[in-house]
Order: C-alpha cells, then sequence, then structure tokens
C-alpha cells in the first residue's frame, strides 16, 4: 500500500513539473495569450449581439413600431457596408430573426455561442434553439459590428428585369382535399405561392404541414422553377433544403399548373399537373 502511494506521488511531481516547463516555454506562454484573447474577444462580441437582439426584439414588438428606432439601432450594430447590403435587398421576411412576426418572450430564451468551424460567425437562437440565424463579425476602430447575416447575401431576390413574362406576378393557391380522417377530423392541405417583382414564397397550411420557403425563380418560356432558398416560417419538420426543385408553374392559355414534389394529388402521387388558381396581379 505504501509502495502504491509513493508511485502516485512520484507520478504528481513528475506532471506538475512538465506543466510548470511548458508554461515556461515562450511558445506555450504565447499561445495561452492568444487563448486568453479570443475568450475576451467571444465574451465582447456574445455580449454585443445579445445587447442588439434584446433591444431590436423590445422595439420590432411594440406597437405601432417606432421605425426610426429600428433604423437607429442597425445604424449602430451594423457596418457600413451590410447596411448598404440591406437596404438594395427587399424581403418580405426579417432576416434579423428569420420570423415575419415578433414577440418579447423569445428575449428570455436568446442563445448565443461562436460556430467553431468558421471564423467570426457567432449563432443567434431563440425559442429553445426553434430558430437560429448565424451571423458574421467583424472589428472596427475596436468596436464590434455584425457585417453579414448568412444566407441573406446568397438569396436571389427576383426583379422585373428577370421576368420576361409579367403575367407570372401573381398569388396562386391550391387546395388539396384528402377526405375524412375520422367522423370530426378533415385531411386537407392549403398550398399558396405569392410572385413579387422582389421576392417569391411558397407555403402550405393543413393536415401535417405548416411551412413557408423563400424562393428564388428560374423561368424557360411558359415554365417557372421555384428553387428553396430557405425555410421562414414552419413547425420544424418540413425541411426543403435538399430538394432543389420544390415546384414546377407551367401557363397553357389562360390557365397556370403546377407540380411538385411536395404536393400530392388526391391519390398521394407527387409530381402531378395539378390545376392552379391565381388571385390578382401583385
Amino acid at each position: 500500500m505504501k509502495t502504491e502511494f509513493l508511485k502516485y506521488l512520484l507520478i504528481g511531481f513528475v506532471l506538475i513539473a512538465i506543466q510548470a516547463c511548458g508554461q515556461n516555454n515562450p511558445k506555450t506562454k504565447i499561445a495561452l495569450q492568444v487563448a486568453e484573447t479570443t475568450s475576451n474577444d467571444e465574451t465582447q462580441i456574445i455580449a454585443m449581439l445579445k445587447d442588439f437582439y434584446t433591444h431590436y426584439i423590445i422595439e420590432c414588438d411594440k406597437m405601432p413600431v417606432n421605425g426610426q428606432n429600428i433604423v437607429a439601432l442597425k445604424n449602430k450594430y451594423f457596418t457600413t457596408e451590410f447596411l448598404k447590403k440591406w437596404d438594395e435587398i427587399e424581403l418580405d421576411y426579417d432576416p434579423v430573426l428569420n420570423a415575419q412576426d415578433y414577440n418579447k418572450d423569445w428575449i428570455k430564451t436568446l442563445e448565443i455561442n461562436s460556430v467553431p468551424s468558421q471564423k467570426d460567425v457567432y449563432e443567434v437562437c431563440y425559442s429553445i434553439k426553434e430558430n437560429c440565424i448565424r451571423l458574421s463579425v467583424i472589428k472596427k476602430d475596436g468596436i464590434y459590428l455584425i457585417d453579414n447575416i448568412q444566407g441573406l447575401t446568397n438569396v436571389s431576390v427576383l426583379e422585373t428585369k428577370q421576368l420576361s413574362n409579367m403575367e407570372w406576378i401573381g398569388n396562386y393557391s391550391i387546395t388539396i382535399d384528402y377526405g375524412k380522417l375520422d367522423e370530426f377530423s378533415e385531411m386537407t392541405i392549403n398550398y399558396e405561392i405569392v410572385i413579387k417583382q422582389d421576392s417569391c414564397t411558397f407555403s402550405g397550411m393543413g393536415y401535417k404541414t405548416y411551412f413557408t420557403d423563400l424562393c428564388k425563380i428560374q423561368e424557360t418560356g411558359d415554365e417557372l422553377k421555384l428553387i428553396c432558398l430557405k425555410a421562414i416560417d414552419g413547425d420544424g419538420f418540413s425541411d426543403h433544403s435538399d430538394i432543389e426543385t420544390i415546384a414546377t408553374l407551367t401557363k397553357e392559355g389562360e390557365e397556370y399548373y403546377i407540380s411538385s414534389p411536395i404536393i400530392a394529388d388526391k391519390h398521394w402521387e407527387y409530381n402531378k399537373k395539378l390545376p392552379l388558381n391565381k388571385g390578382q396581379k401583385l
């Protein structure tokens, strides 16, 4: 027993000696200093992002919203370059929160962390990670600022000049009735596609379905392909990121049709050509 104790005591002294030698090594000291600086930077950035998101959610949840306060927050926390980029893009959702509405209770669930695999990128989550946004942060004149929101740069908004046929612009809808689930419940799904001059959304709501996707459009003659860019609302179970073309619209005379790997006909067969109802031009 005594021998075992002495053995472990000796091992302990050796480990302490190795650690002490490592700390006296210049390279080790530099590494420790870098790690300490990085930790301090992350703490400051996370504090900045929490401060921004807290004030931003509070202002956006007010009724009526004070637009001047929102602009003031962006001017304070965004880089000049990002502000210019923001002004050039028009979307029907808020990229800061990846949402279309606001709730001040989100502040209580804010969780902010650095993304180890991406330099200077931080992930902001709320509602217990139901919604997460990744932002790029840079340091300018000693101040940390938001320089980009991931996904925003790659969003190709639909410009008027990109459409050779302006008749595509409008509101489209289709309702599929799959009958009764039981004597009390209907199995119905409503789909809606909104094509504007500067954006396109594809949404579904009903039986086991709840999503809204932001899309870009590819036009070929009398055919439009909807390419999913990102989900902007939904239940989290309707992920279409692995589907390149989420819908194809075609025009025959004055009639419009849709085929989609997401929409099934009454017989639960997908990618079938189905008639669309078109509303007023937006």
